[in-house]
């Protein structure tokens, strides 16, 4: 399991925390400053209970979850510092076929509404993805060990694009995930900004 912060900035604009206890006991890789996606942490197969806090504060969320042996899964707090929400995503890390790789579309910015991943100049690829959701695995062919594309997140309610990498690299029989995360600032005016991220799962 791994954990994404997405939550909004704190007043003073500094990064807030989200912090993880599975069973009472900080979760490895748990504490994460938003908007940022953790590592991967093994834990053990079963019934859980998952305390989610912020800034250190009460848990604002706690629940029971059941994990699978051999399963993958993203564990996201996402939205407001008044009414953050916590949402359990299953992963599939599955290796695809050579000169193939496997894409998703995480959206955690509560903000954007709808999301969509548009490749090679505006091609869409993932349509619609709504706030704290994620989008089904798409495969998508390669013609080699790398493949080098454009990719652009980008809303209907806003103007532009949210995110976009020029070059995004691709390797062959990989498995990718594209998050926009909530709780970054613009170096340039100071104020909120969506944060992309893409990171490589398998």
């Amino acid at each position: 399991m791994r954990v994404v912060a997405s939550i909004e900035a704190n007043s003073d604009n500094t990064r807030s925390n989200v912090s993880v206890n599975l069973d009472g006991t900080a979760l490895a890789s748990g504490s994460q400053n938003s908007p940022t996606v953790g590592p991967y942490t093994s834990v053990t197969a079963g019934s859980h209970q998952i305390a989610v806090s912020l800034n250190a504060g009460a848990a604002f969320s706690t629940t029971t979850q059941s994990f699978t042996a051999g399963g993958d899964y993203t564990l996201m707090a996402y939205g407001s510092q008044a009414a953050p929400v916590v949402t359990l995503l299953t992963d599939n890390n599955s290796v695809p076929a050579i000169n193939r790789i496997s894409l998703r579309l995480v959206n955690g910015d509560d903000t954007a509404g709808p999301v969509t991943l548009l490749v090679d100049n505006g091609n869409v690829f993932i349509p619609d993805i709504a706030a704290g959701t994620a989008s089904s695995y798409v495969a998508a062919s390669s013609t080699g060990t790398n493949v080098a594309t454009t990719l652009e997140v980008d809303s209907q309610s806003t103007f532009g694009a949210l995110y976009q990498n020029d070059n995004q690299n691709f390797l062959s029989q990989g498995v990718y995930t594209v998050f926009l995360l909530r709780g970054g600032v613009s170096t340039t005016t100071g104020l909120p900004a969506p944060t992309g991220v893409v990171r490589k799962d398998r």
